[in-house]
């Protein structure tokens, strides 16, 4: 057997990948400079180009049948696929720019339908691959009844690859059973298709948003290719949720943690273009935004206290602040109190930084809080 070729290779290459921008204090509506597409279109068909492996890799360990080799080779593709996934999230990231949700208008509408597909998709004078013209004609389709208004953007997508991400990590820990092995070839499969499906589309959006300069153009096709791709990567979530064992209260917690931080920092970024014109949509997004925080800032102190942890208590203090520091801002955004906004959406990724600053062990033990009355019950 000649082994998992796909799984060999670390496939976005990074020379392009620019330093991630600074986060936390920085005034509201600060310009970010444009995104590189020419590096973003190079590293997605990068990615493409060695996909196809993961197919030929998967059909070598089926007929390689049962056993601790084959066990052994699908933790360690297990560990790849996370790295691929973490790979295509860092072309979202790049191809996002810090802008978060865009305005499509009919222009970028066009410019995004007008992509050439199978130019796009040929490699080397050779035909396109079938089933990467195959996906092309589903963002194709759903291009022609886009709904600005609805649209997803990246945070959908981003959020979307994490879960997936975090699924892949969960599976491993089930890697080394015998009878996990069919689901885990299963599952490496839909890992593969789903990361097709999205270097396709960044693949699309970076030639139109290089053609246009338009980012709008580009965002369009993110959205339509987040919402091809968020039920496989909530059956891929189902699937593990329903194999892997009940997560201990401390992996609980780290997941509850790592939630509330990207949820803070996504109603900063709703928040910071809370001035623009309005496409229909922030609106809602901005309110169901902050009541997931809340709720989640809630469940991640109960979860701290139930813990044996030497920083509990300031982080339970911590993730009760978020509630009153996302509350100021909300006012503010409700009244329509701009100036005070600003000063408020500060505060908000203050918080976030320093949600940031706390690492939670993995060793952590459940303890009795009997006449512990020191720690804020909300």
């Amino acid at each position: 057997m000649s082994g998992f070729s796909y799984f060999e290779h670390r496939t976005v290459p990074r020379p392009h990948r620019p330093e991630e921008p600074a986060r936390g204090r920085h005034a509201t509506g600060t310009r970010h400079a444009p995104p590189d597409y020419s590096a973003i279109e190079r590293d997605a068909r990068a990615l493409l180009t060695v996909l196809p492996g993961l197919a030929r890799g998967l059909a070598e360990a089926h007929r390689a049948g049962a056993g601790a080799r084959l066990a052994g080779r699908l933790h360690e593709a297990l560990g790849t696929a996370r790295a691929v996934v973490a790979d295509v999230l860092g072309l979202v990231d790049r191809l996002d720019g810090g802008r978060g949700r865009q305005r499509i208008d009919a222009e970028a509408l066009r410019t995004a339908r007008a992509v050439p597909w199978r130019t796009l998709l040929r490699r080397e004078g050779a035909e396109p691959d079938a089933e990467q013209l195959e996906v092309a004609a589903a963002i194709a389709t759903a291009l022609g009844r886009l709904d600005p208004d609805a649209e997803r953007g990246y945070a959908d997508l981003r959020l979307d690859l994490h879960l997936l991400r975090r699924a892949l990590r969960d599976a491993a820990r089930r890697a080394d059973h015998t009878h996990a092995q069919e689901r885990l070839i299963l599952l490496l499969g839909e890992t593969g298709r789903i990361v097709s499906t999205v270097a396709v589309g960044l693949l699309a959006a970076a030639a139109a948003a290089l053609q246009s300069r338009s980012p709008a153009a580009a965002a369009a096709l993110v959205s339509v290719t987040g919402a091809l791709v968020a039920p496989a990567c909530q059956g891929v979530v189902e699937l593990v949720r329903h194999w892997v064992a009940p997560p201990t209260v401390n992996e609980r917690l780290v997941r509850a943690h790592d939630e509330l931080r990207y949820v803070v920092e996504d109603l900063a970024d709703h928040l910071d273009r809370a001035a623009d014109p309005d496409p229909g949509g922030r609106r809602a997004t901005v309110e169901e935004t902050y009541s997931v925080a809340l709720l989640l800032a809630g469940h991640a102190a109960r979860l701290a206290r139930s813990l044996d942890w030497a920083s509990a208590d300031g982080y339970v203090r911590a993730a009760t602040r978020v509630g009153a520091v996302l509350g100021t801002a909300l006012r503010a955004w409700r009244g329509e109190r701009w100036a005070e906004l600003e000063q408020a959406v500060l505060a908000v990724r203050d918080t976030a930084e320093g949600l940031r600053e706390y690492h939670i062990p993995g060793d952590l033990a459940v303890h009795s809080l009997a006449g512990r009355d020191d720690i804020p019950s909300r």
